[in-house]
C-alpha cells in the first residue's frame, strides 16, 4: 500500500466556504461540519471560532473571528489572512456545494485511516477472523453518522422546522394496528415462538410492497418457505396442502389467486450466509436502488458471534441496524424473540414487556418503535373466555371467534417515537398464515 500519497482535500473549497461564512455566517452554514472536517488546521481553527460566535448569537466577520481566536490567531494565519478570506467570494450562493466538497473529502480521509487500521489488524493474523470482521464493522459504522450532526440556535431550528411542516412527512402503516412508521427508523416486532411473528412480518412485507420497494431478509426460513406462506395467504389453504402434489387445474387456480404478486415490489433474500459487513453492504445497495423497507427475520440469529457475550454481540448488531436505517434513509423492521424470564406464572395471563426482549437492553434503546405480540389462550379455556369477554366490552366484535375460533393476538405498540403507544387486536389464522382485523365499532 502506498502511504506517501496525499490524502483527499480541496483547499480552494475550504477557503471558499470560510469566505461565505465570514460574509454571512448563518447557523445553517455551520450545522453539518466540524473543525476536524478541514484538511488545513488553520481552517479548522477559523471554523471553530465562527461556530462559537454563532452559538453565542454574535456577529461573524474577520474582526470578531480574530478576537475570538485570541492566542490562536497567528496559528490560524493572522488577521490579514482572515481579511483575505473575506474577499475570496463575492457571493454566498454556492456555499452548499463548497460544504459538500469539504465534507466529502473529510469522509474519504477517515475511510483511508480506518482502511489502514483494518489492513494492519488483518496482517496480524488473528485466530478469530469472524471476531475481527465484527470489530472492523464497529470501526466503520460510526462514520455513517459523521457530518450529519446539526447545530444551531433554537430560534433558527424552530424556523427550519416550521418550514418543514408545510410538506407531508413520508410514512407507512403497520397492518392491523394502523401505527405510522417512518423511514430512517428501526422498528422491533417481538413475540414468543408460535405466536406468528414471522407470518405477521410476511403479511406486512406483502402489504408494504404494493407501494414501496421492500426486501425480506430471512436468517431462518428459505425463500421457498416464505413464498409458500405468501401463496397460502391468497389461496386460504395450509402450506402442506401441496406436499402430495397438485393437479394442473389446482395449479391454474393457484396462479389465478397469485396474479397480484406481479404488482408487488418484494425481494426475498436468504441471509443466513451473510456476514454483518455483507448485510450492511446489501442494505445500502438496496437503498441506492430505491429500496424503502427492509424486514429482518430475526435479530437474535442475524449477528456474528464472537468471544464476547451474547449481549455484547447483539448490542453491536442493533446499533449497526439503527445506524444503517438512519444513514441510508430506509425503514428496517426487525423481528425479535423474548427471553424466558418473562414467561410468567402458569394459569395467569402475563403480557410481555419491552424489558423481556431477549439478549440486550440496547434493542429497547435503539428501536424507534417496539411492537409486543401476545397470543391469548384458546377460546374454550377459562383464561381464553375471560379475555374475550373483556374485549367484547371495549367494544370489539368477536362474532367470528365463535365460528372458526382463530387465535386471538394482542398487538401492544409499547414504544412509538413519532406517535403514541397503541393497543390493538387481531385474529391469526394459522392454516393460511393470515392476520385479520377485529371490528371495533360493533358489539355482538
Amino acid at each position: 500500500m502506498n502511504t506517501d500519497r496525499v490524502p483527499p482535500h480541496d483547499i480552494d473549497a475550504e477557503r471558499a466556504l470560510l469566505s461565505c461564512i465570514l460574509l454571512k455566517g448563518s447557523s445553517e452554514m455551520l450545522a453539518r461540519l466540524s473543525e476536524d472536517d478541514f484538511y488545513r488546521p488553520a481552517h479548522g481553527l477559523i471554523f471553530s471560532a465562527c461556530l462559537a460566535l454563532s452559538l453565542a448569537g454574535l456577529e461573524i466577520d474577520h474582526l470578531t473571528v480574530a478576537d475570538k481566536l485570541g492566542d490562536s490567531l497567528e496559528i490560524a494565519g493572522g488577521k490579514y489572512y482572515l481579511l483575505d478570506l473575506s474577499g475570496v467570494m463575492p457571493t454566498t450562493a454556492n456555499w452548499r456545494r463548497y460544504a459538500e466538497i469539504v465534507r466529502r473529502s473529510a469522509k474519504l480521509r477517515r475511510l483511508i485511516a480506518v482502511g489502514t487500521q483494518i489492513v494492519a489488524a488483518a496482517y496480524e493474523s488473528p485466530d478469530d477472523a469472524d471476531a475481527l470482521s465484527s470489530e472492523c464493522l464497529s470501526w466503520i459504522m460510526p462514520m455513517q453518522d459523521l457530518g450529519k450532526t446539526r447545530r444551531g440556535t433554537i430560534a433558527a431550528l424552530a424556523d427550519a422546522r416550521i418550514e418543514a411542516y408545510k410538506h407531508p412527512t413520508p410514512y407507512f402503516v403497520a397492518p392491523i394496528s394502523g401505527v405510522k412508521l417512518h423511514f430512517g427508523d428501526l422498528t422491533i416486532i417481538a413475540a414468543r415462538p408460535g405466536v406468528g411473528k414471522s407470518a405477521y412480518a410476511v403479511q406486512c412485507a406483502d402489504v408494504w410492497s404494493t407501494r414501496y420497494k421492500t426486501a425480506f431478509y430471512s436468517f431462518e426460513m428459505t425463500a421457498d418457505e416464505l413464498t409458500d406462506r405468501i401463496i397460502s395467504r391468497r389461496t386460504k389453504q395450509p402450506t402442506e396442502w401441496t406436499y402430495d402434489g397438485i393437479s394442473d387445474s389446482e395449479a391454474l387456480l393457484i396462479r389465478k389467486h397469485t396474479e397480484d404478486l406481479r404488482d408487488r415490489d418484494l425481494t426475498i433474500i436468504e441471509a443466513s450466509g451473510l456476514s454483518e459487513i455483507e448485510m450492511v453492504s446489501s442494505l445500502r445497495a438496496f437503498a441506492v436502488a430505491g429500496g424503502k423497507i427492509a424486514v429482518i427475520d430475526y435479530v437474535q440469529i442475524g449477528y456474528e458471534t464472537t468471544k464476547q457475550s451474547e449481549n455484547a454481540d447483539l448490542t453491536r448488531f442493533s446499533k449497526v441496524l439503527r445506524r444503517t436505517a438512519k444513514s441510508a434513509g430506509i425503514a428496517i423492521v426487525a423481528l425479535s424473540q423474548f427471553s424466558r424470564s418473562g414467561d410468567g406464572e402458569e394459569g395467569k395471563i402475563t403480557y410481555p414487556r419491552a424489558k423481556h426482549l431477549r439478549g440486550s437492553g440496547s434493542l429497547e434503546q435503539d428501536a424507534a418503535n417496539i411492537c409486543l405480540m401476545f397470543k391469548y389462550p384458546p377460546a374454550e379455556s377459562d383464561l381464553g373466555r375471560s379475555a374475550r369477554t373483556e374485549l367484547r366490552g371495549k367494544p370489539h366484535n368477536l362474532a367470528a371467534d365463535l365460528m372458526v375460533k382463530p387465535d386471538l393476538i394482542r398487538f401492544h405498540w409499547d414504544k412509538v417515537r413519532h406517535g403514541r403507544p397503541e393497543l390493538d387486536y387481531g385474529f391469526f389464522r394459522g392454516d393460511s398464515m393470515t392476520f385479520d382485523e377485529i371490528d371495533q365499532e360493533n358489539r355482538e
